[in-house]
C-alpha cells in the first residue's frame, strides 16, 4: 500500500526482525495450530512457520493460527517494505494476514487471500511507516468463514531491506546477471565479474589518502590471472531504496556498485588499463539499447530514469588485505528503477 503525497524520499530501513527464518523459535510466540516445521524444503535454512485454519472438519476443533513477535524496534517516520516468502493450500478456505500493532494507533493488516501458485513465492505486502518506536508483528490465519481446512507456510520474513534481502528480489538479481553477461562480452581481458558478495564477501574501506582497503575477497585462485600473474576481477554490491507513489504503487530504485580491482606491478600499465576498462564499460552501458533492451527485467522496469551510469571517482590505489596484494580500484554506479504495485 502506497503512502500519501509528501512521503517521497524516505529511506528504506534494514530488517529489525529477530530470527526472520524461524530458525530459533524465541522470540516468536505460537498460538492455536501454529508450529515451527523442520524440513529440507524450507525456503531458506532448515525451518519455516506453518499456520493452519480449520472449521467443521470431522471431530477436530475449530481453530486458527497466530505467530507473533513483540517489541520489534523500528524508527518512527521511516519507510519499511513488508515482505515474506509464502506458500499455501490453493483449495483451502483460509487467508493469510500480517498484522502490525502499535500502542498509539489502530492495527494495520494486509491479507493474502489465495496462494500465488505451487512452491514458494515472494509476498510483498506493501509498506509500513511506524508511529511508535516498537511494533508487534503477527502472521495470522484466522478461523475460516466456511467449513474446511487450509494451511499456509511462511519463511524469511522481512520488514525493510538489507544487503542479503536485496538479493532476494528476482528483478535485482536478473539485472545483475544481465549486467554480468554484458560486461564479460565487452572484453575477456577485463577479468571475471562476480554477481554476489556471498561468493566475494567484500568490504571496501577508504583509507586516509585515498587508498582502498579490501578486507575480504575470498580465494585468489578464483580470480583471473593475466599476463605476469596479474589478478583482475569485478564484483557487484546491490542496494535498494523505496519511495511510495501516490497511485498506490512504489518506486524501487536498485543501485549496483560495481568495483574493479587490478593487481599493480611497477611499469605494467595497470592504472591505464583499469581506467580504460571503466570507460569502455560506461560507454557500453550508456546506450538506449542497453538500457531499454539488454538490461530490461520485464514488467515494471523503468530504466535508468535520468540516473545515468557513472564513475564514482577516478582510479584509486587499493590493496587486498589477504594476501597483501597491491593494486588499483575503480568504482562504477549503475541504477535502475521499477514500479511495484501494492494494489
Amino acid at each position: 500500500m502506497g503512502g500519501p503525497p509528501g512521503w517521497g524520499g524516505l529511506t528504506c530501513m534494514a530488517n529489525p526482525i529477530v530470527s526472520p527464518g524461524f530458525e530459533v523459535q524465541p522470540p516468536w510466540q505460537l498460538v492455536g495450530a501454529a508450529e515451527i516445521v523442520s524440513a529440507p524444503d524450507a525456503h531458506g535454512g532448515g525451518q519455516y512457520l506453518r499456520l493452519l485454519g480449520r472449521r467443521g472438519v470431522l471431530f477436530e476443533s475449530d481453530t486458527g493460527s497466530t505467530c507473533y513477535q513483540i517489541e520489534v524496534p523500528v524508527t518512527p517516520g521511516k519507510l519499511y517494505p513488508k515482505r515474506a516468502w509464502t506458500r499455501g493450500d490453493a483449495f483451502g478456505p483460509t487467508a493469510l494476514a500480517v498484522v502490525f500493532s502499535q500502542a498509539s494507533v489502530p492495527d494495520e493488516e494486509f491479507f493474502l487471500a489465495a496462494p500465488l501458485g505451487a512452491g514458494w513465492h515472494l509476498w510483498e505486502a506493501g509498506t509500513f511507516i511506524p508511529v511508535d518506536p516498537f511494533v508487534t508483528i503477527s502472521y495470522v490465519v484466522p478461523l475460516p468463514v466456511s467449513n474446511g481446512l487450509g494451511w499456509w507456510d511462511v519463511d524469511d520474513v522481512a520488514l525493510g531491506l538489507d544487503e542479503d534481502e536485496t538479493l532476494m528480489r528476482s528483478t535485482c538479481v536478473d539485472f545483475m546477471n544481465r549486467l554480468k553477461m554484458l560486461l564479460e562480452g565487452i572484453d575477456p581481458n577485463f577479468g571475471k565479474v562476480y554477481v554476489t558478495t556471498k561468493r566475494w564477501p567484500t568490504l571496501v574501506a577508504l583509507e586516509e589518502g585515498g587508498a582502498f582497503r579490501i578486507t575480504s575477497v575470498g580465494a585468489l585462485d578464483d580470480a583471473d590471472r593475466i599476463g605476469r600473474d596479474v589478478t583482475r576481477f569485478w564484483w557487484m554490491q546491490p542496494q535498494i531504496d523505496v519511495e511510495p507513489l501516490t497511485n498506490g504503487s512504489a518506486e524501487y530504485r536498485s543501485t549496483v556498485l560495481l568495483t574493479g580491482f587490478y593487481q599493480h606491478e611497477d611499469g605494467d600499465g595497470q592504472v591505464a588499463a583499469l581506467n580504460q576498462a571503466a570507460i569502455e564499460i560506461l560507454d557500453a552501458i550508456n546506450t538506449r539499447t542497453t538500457e531499454l533492451t539488454t538490461l530490461n527485467t520485464g514488467d515494471g522496469y523503468l530504466g535508468f530514469l535520468g540516473h545515468r551510469p557513472r564513475m564514482v571517482q577516478p582510479v584509486q590505489p587499493g590493496k587486498l588485505e589477504e594476501p597483501g596484494v597491491q593494486g588499483n580500484v575503480v568504482q562504477l554506479q549503475i541504477s535502475f528503477a521499477e514500479e511495484v504495485s501494492y494494489i
